[in-house]
């Protein structure tokens, strides 16, 4: 599929579990900002191209780590979600990412 930009924000209703998602390898940016999916984040991890993730406000969880394959990202937003661990280095590991 030759999605490359997905803007789910706002959505309401069940969107269900992010690994779905992982199988649009072609995005480069995806912001699921405010909606009900849920999930473990390394379900993103195939999501290689992209380069802005927003993930604020939603159920997702897991270890921050499963996004280390991202190495494109140049922005990430994980405010208010469950995703855990050290985002400092995952932020330090990626070259673009502030």
């Amino acid at each position: 599929i030759w999605i490359t930009h997905l803007d789910l924000s706002k959505c309401r209703g069940d969107l269900g579990p992010v690994t779905p998602l992982g199988s649009l390898v072609k995005l480069t940016t995806l912001d699921l900002s405010d909606t009900k999916v849920v999930g473990d984040v390394k379900g993103l991890a195939t999501l290689v191209e992209l380069t802005g993730l927003n993930l604020e406000r939603t159920k997702v969880e897991g270890d921050v780590k499963g996004l280390s394959t991202l190495v494109k990202l140049t922005g990430l937003n994980l405010e208010r979600t469950k995703v855990e661990g050290d985002e400092g280095a995952l932020r330090a590991s990626i070259p673009g990412l502030s």
